[in-house]
């Protein structure tokens, strides 16, 4: 499955091309609306977790980054906080199948600070 996703000639998600009209829709590409909900939901969380000054959200899907910028840039045109430093730089999963393996664990396994 690795070989049929990854591989970086005939990988499925290793191709700059877009899949969009070519394949099936995900819900970023169906419309910006999937972002700008994951937005709200990202500011709501924050302000619980009492306004941290750091951060980080990671983009860990398989895509090209669409849904990190459909939430930016609800962010910035609402002035919402994710549109301005700590939250402007949302990283892409670069090694993939790493963030895949994690994703897949129970949430009980997973490295969580209170």
């Amino acid at each position: 499955m690795r070989e049929c996703l990854y591989h970086p000639v005939q990988g499925y998600y290793s191709k700059a091309e877009s899949k969009r009209f070519a394949d099936y829709y995900t819900s970023v590409d169906v419309h910006p609306v999937f972002g700008r909900l994951l937005a709200r939901q990202f500011v709501e969380m924050w302000e619980n977790l009492g306004r941290p000054a750091e951060l980080m959200l990671v983009e860990a899907g398989a895509g090209v980054g669409r849904c990190a910028v459909h939430v930016l840039d609800f962010c910035e045109a609402h002035m919402m906080p994710c549109a301005t430093s700590p939250w402007s730089a949302v990283p892409l999963a670069a090694n993939r199948p790493r963030f895949v393996r994690s994703a897949m664990r129970p949430p009980d396994a997973l490295p969580l600070r209170p």
